[in-house]
């Protein structure tokens, strides 16, 4: 199961062959195939990376000097901005350098669930209101230390992601857990067009 699909996060539109895509913050995950341009803080090597894509080694919340104004026709930020340092500067960035994008973050309640083993996120980021703004939160540490000490959440966490390995029905899990994410159950998917529009609430 690869939680990133990238049909799902593009709603199934068929891409124009002539756009110039770009992708933030692949990590550690596969880089989407169609990314002409990859920016990340990281540097994985030129093997790992899609064709003859521009790599930009680079935080989104900086300005990235080699891109130019709109250069980029359309953007994927797949799990990316919960991880930011100032998610203002990163949407500043982000619509400087791409026309439109799309974004997947998880769901607030998918943090507060399963958020023990994610430390390094900084943001809880909610859907986007009717005006097309995401919202980021600061997580309450109260709400989410306790919940973190307890097995309970781990349990959840490792059933959904892989099923119980002495269950004959993981399989069963497993899908369920792929079809959540592909509808947005556990993960929060924006597409924008033109600024991408966020507030912050610390």
């Amino acid at each position: 199961h690869d939680p990133v699909s990238w049909v799902r996060l593009f709603g199934g539109v068929t891409i124009p062959d002539d756009w110039s895509c770009g992708e933030v913050g692949p990590g550690s995950r596969r880089f989407w195939p169609r990314a002409d341009v990859v920016i990340d803080v990281v540097d994985r090597g030129a093997d790992d990376r899609p064709g003859d894509s521009v790599f930009y080694q680079s935080d989104i919340c900086d300005r990235i000097p080699q891109i130019t104004d709109g250069a980029i026709d359309l953007l994927l930020l797949a799990h990316v901005l919960e991880h930011v340092t100032d998610p203002l500067a990163a949407a500043a960035e982000i619509s400087r350098i791409a026309k439109r994008g799309v974004l997947e973050c998880p769901h607030p309640m998918k943090e507060f669930l399963f958020g023990f083993e994610e430390d390094d996120h900084r943001w809880w980021v909610w859907p986007a209101d009717a005006d097309g703004v995401v919202t980021f939160q600061r997580p309450d540490p109260k709400m989410v230390a306790g919940w973190r000490n307890t097995d309970w959440s781990g349990a959840v966490h490792r059933m959904l992601v892989g099923g119980p390995g002495v269950s004959p029905d993981a399989h069963v899990l497993r899908r369920r857990y792929a079809i959540g994410q592909r509808e947005g159950t556990l993960n929060v998917v924006h597409r924008w067009e033109g600024p991408l529009k966020v507030r912050v609430i610390a």
